[in-house]
């Protein structure tokens, strides 16, 4: 059985694409949903190492899950150079200025987004609370 993983990549200057990281991070770009891919991909900007104009690439793969129990290191096999070829292309763009005015509103509509689903949350805790 496979797992399905979610990796965001840049392509190099000889046209492949590689795992995209970002030296000031302790994190790889490797996620195991796609909501949180998506997320990361929405941000990317800020979450790894790139310039304006680059493309930034979102792929989803796959790992057989006996191989993840077998002491096979995920981490190491993709930060090495997995090919990428084969992987699926889920979202593809190119890197907005995480200073533009555009990005910053994107990041303050993605707080707002998030401050009102955490209040419906509170809200519907307390209803049922009183229940």
């Amino acid at each position: 059985m496979l797992q399905d993983i979610y990796v965001l990549t840049k392509w190099n200057s000889q046209g492949e694409l590689n795992l995209a990281s970002n030296p000031k991070r302790m994190e790889l770009p490797i996620y195991f949903s796609r909501s949180q891919a998506e997320y990361f991909f929405n941000f990317a900007e800020t979450r790894i190492a790139c310039n304006p104009g680059e493309e930034v690439v979102l792929l989803k793969g796959g790992v057989k899950l006996d191989a993840l129990t077998d002491g096979y290191d995920l981490m190491k096999l993709i930060a090495q150079g997995e090919d990428f070829n084969e992987w699926e292309v889920i979202s593809r763009k190119k890197a907005a200025d995480p200073r533009s005015s555009s990005y910053r509103s994107k990041v303050v509509e993605d707080l707002q987004d998030t401050r009102r689903i955490i209040r419906s949350n509170q809200r519907q805790a307390a209803l049922e609370a009183c229940r």
